[in-house]
């Protein structure tokens, strides 16, 4: 499923996370955002294509955070794992090529930029960050660009708070339910990224080469911002979320403001 992208819009800070209820949420990167404070950061479109580079689509990932808890009884299983964390369906990303348009991409989904109430670490970061997810790709049954995404002093983003802070800027997949009905599930960073950019003895090319593009992400993320969450948002069947589900990985710059990335995972 694919997202029609907003125009580009005010963010109210730089850096691949609304409404109603702490309970269901995430957002997309066109639109405006505004934060909980009443400053605002402008968002331009950065699309991204490319193919993905055959890594595979679907993969368990050990958890190897501590302390992260997820709004969902239960987060969705995955096929495979070889850690402690048997639950939550990790959807690899994967290397995109400049040849191939990723069909089920969100096109013209904007980053955030300028610097309206964004502190310069943050906006540096989005700059940075925008060039490293430039034609990356998330790869799971479909595929997607990654988005950058900043909110001016807004810090701390939590599932309570996650949908107000990313309500401007969200845009809803077609066929799916609205962002103030949708389920969040919190997980943390290494949850996502591990899988991905950590060697393991079983890995194939498609693995080594999506870790060589998604490991300088990973630096960028890590070395500039603090309490890295991953928060997806989506609809709950189960104890699992199924359908397109939004991804969002965030943290704080020590000016305050939120800073990090957006994408869609398909699970059905």
């Amino acid at each position: 499923m694919r997202r029609n992208p907003l125009p580009s819009l005010l963010l109210a800070c730089s850096l691949s996370a609304c409404g109603d209820a702490g309970s269901a949420s995430d957002t997309a990167t066109t639109g405006d955002s505004t934060a909980s404070s009443t400053t605002s950061s402008t968002t331009t479109s950065a699309t991204s294509t490319g193919a993905s580079t055959g890594a595979p689509t679907t993969g368990d990932v050990p958890d190897t955070s501590t302390g992260d808890s997820t709004s969902t009884s239960d987060a969705p299983t995955s096929s495979t794992t070889d850690g402690s964390d048997t639950t939550g369906s990790d959807t690899t990303g994967a290397v995109a090529s400049s040849t191939t348009d990723a069909s089920t991409s969100t096109t013209d989904a904007s980053s955030t930029g300028g610097d309206q109430g964004l502190g310069q670490a943050a906006q540096d970061l989005v700059a940075e960050l925008e060039a490293a997810v430039d034609g990356v790709l998330y790869m799971s049954e479909g595929e997607d660009t990654w988005h950058v995404v900043a909110f001016a002093d807004v810090a701390p983003v939590t599932e309570a708070n996650l949908k107000d802070i990313i309500k401007d800027v969200y845009v809803q997949n077609p066929n799916e339910q609205p962002l103030i009905d949708r389920t969040i599930e919190v997980r943390s960073f290494p949850w996502l990224f591990d899988p991905i950019t950590v060697p393991q003895p079983w890995w194939d090319d498609g693995y080594y080469m999506q870790a060589e593009v998604y490991a300088p992400i990973r630096m960028l993320l890590e070395t500039k911002l603090v309490n890295l969450q991953v928060f997806r948002l989506g609809e709950q069947q189960g104890n699992v979320l199924q359908g397109a589900i939004d991804v969002y990985v965030l943290g704080e710059t020590g000016d305050g403001d939120i800073v990090g990335m957006w994408s869609t995972a398909i699970e059905t």
